[in-house]
């Protein structure tokens, strides 16, 4: 196990901690396991990504470069314990430490300034006579203690790999937010495109830094006058396309002029979902098919949505219930569905259910519906729905009348023990 630590030596607390914040999420580019555990650092474990940036010097390249863009001052360090990854940083020193068993050899040097110690503390060592870690460790543990403290003693075993050193897993916010504000009042909706498509841009590009998606992005429009108006952009899978997503927003942005104008405007995405790309079926073709209705599909549910609001599009879901007249559900597309793994399994359903079954006539016991109904099938027995009070009885067939339609019959197995039609097959 490898750690790199980025300090960020900055007095003034409060951009201090932002510029962590801001590190820890641009880090997250290299490894998912960070740590903002000690003062002014962010704490990198990188020995699982060596391999996949092909070494430490390519790593620490990459992250010199990343650093230089994002115009913070860092101190970096690396070491096989977060400890001592934090003195070398804090040392402002660039030799890595690769082992464990060079640990005391390259700590040894730094300075007793690096350890993060009260006034006490340090007058203290001031008082012992030494001047480097080195030096330090080797007085007696026992007496070392009783002058400086426990503290200061644990942080240099910790430092050395003689005491565990773990560091608690920093989470990153489960959304994205952005703001921009405007130098002039924007007055037309085709001026907004550019300024809210960097927006737009800023958070795909967090996306894919984190392998994640959105259903659903925000967008706030402040007015110089008046209550803020907000856009709300959706999917119905987690995506991190920005074209797409500024292609739907471009659909909302119609229509929304302001004659005060807009001073600024306001990002928040959804919660980031997992973005899973499945591996493609065997059959290429096929696979390109399917990918391009399924993408067709959603391209048409996303822009209607957009064009006539989300809560005037519905879609038709199964729903586990054995009684079919209750077997289905509207759902709002994007909504998670039940699920086939929740749904009975039963014969074949017809494609139309009459909102209210059909009684039919009975002649010599014989169900007709355009004449005598041959019945093609065995019996399927529905008993359900006791919990609600619409329980059912009944008893199901496929049947076929004269004309040759295919009909979903049933025979009530109460009262009067009655035939009805309840669907027709296509």
């Amino acid at each position: 196990m490898l750690w790199l630590c980025l300090f960020a030596d900055d007095p003034n607390r409060e951009r201090q901690a932002d510029s962590l914040q801001r590190l820890a999420n641009w880090a997250l580019e290299f490894t998912p396991r960070i740590s903002l555990n000690l003062p002014g650092s962010v704490l990198l474990e990188i020995g699982g990504s060596l391999h996949y940036f092909r070494g430490l010097e390519a790593l620490r390249q990459r992250v010199q470069k990343g650093l230089e863009k994002l115009g913070i001052p860092i101190h970096t360090g690396i070491a096989p314990t977060p400890t001592a990854a934090w003195l070398i940083a804090r040392a402002g020193g660039d030799t890595p430490i690769i082992h464990r068993r060079d640990l005391p050899e390259g700590l040894a040097p730094l300075p007793l300034g690096v350890l993060s110690v009260e006034q006490r503390q340090a007058k203290a060592l001031q008082g012992l006579g030494c001047r480097t870690i080195g030096e330090l460790r080797r007085l007696p543990v026992a007496g070392l203690t009783r002058r400086i403290g426990r503290h200061v003693v644990e942080t240099l075993q910790k430092a050395h790999g003689e005491r565990p050193d773990p560091q608690p897993e920093w989470k990153p916010a489960q959304s994205f937010e952005a703001h921009l504000d405007f130098a002039d009042p924007v007055t037309d909706h085709q001026q907004l495109h550019t300024p809210l498509g960097g927006l737009i841009d800023r958070l795909c590009t967090e996306l894919r830094r984190r392998d994640a998606g959105i259903l659903r992005v925000h967008i706030t429009l402040t007015p110089t006058r008046g209550d803020a108006r907000t856009l709300t952009v959706g999917v119905l899978s987690p995506s991190r396309d920005a074209e797409h997503l500024k292609a739907l927003l471009q659909q909302r942005l119609e229509g929304q002029t302001s004659a005060d104008g807009i001073i600024g405007a306001h990002l928040q995405s959804g919660p980031l979902r997992s973005f899973n790309n499945d591996s493609p079926p065997l059959d290429l073709l096929d696979a390109l098919a399917d990918d391009s209705a399924q993408n067709d599909w959603q391209t048409l549910v996303e822009l209607l949505g957009h064009r006539l609001g989300e809560a005037q599009l519905s879609l038709v879901d199964a729903y586990p219930d054995h009684r079919p007249e209750r077997a289905w559900r509207y759902r709002r597309p994007g909504d998670p569905s039940p699920g086939d793994e929740h749904r009975p399994d039963h014969p074949p359903r017809p494609g139309w259910l009459l909102e209210t079954p059909l009684s039919l006539d009975t002649r010599q016991g014989q169900p007709h519906y355009h004449g005598a109904l041959v019945l093609e099938s065995p019996a399927e027995r529905i008993e359900s729905g006791w919990w609600d009070g619409e329980d059912v009885a009944r008893d199901y067939y496929i049947a076929r009348n004269p004309r040759g339609q295919r009909l979903w019959v049933y025979r009530d197995r109460r009262g009067g023990r009655r035939w009805y039609l309840h669907g027709l097959f296509a």
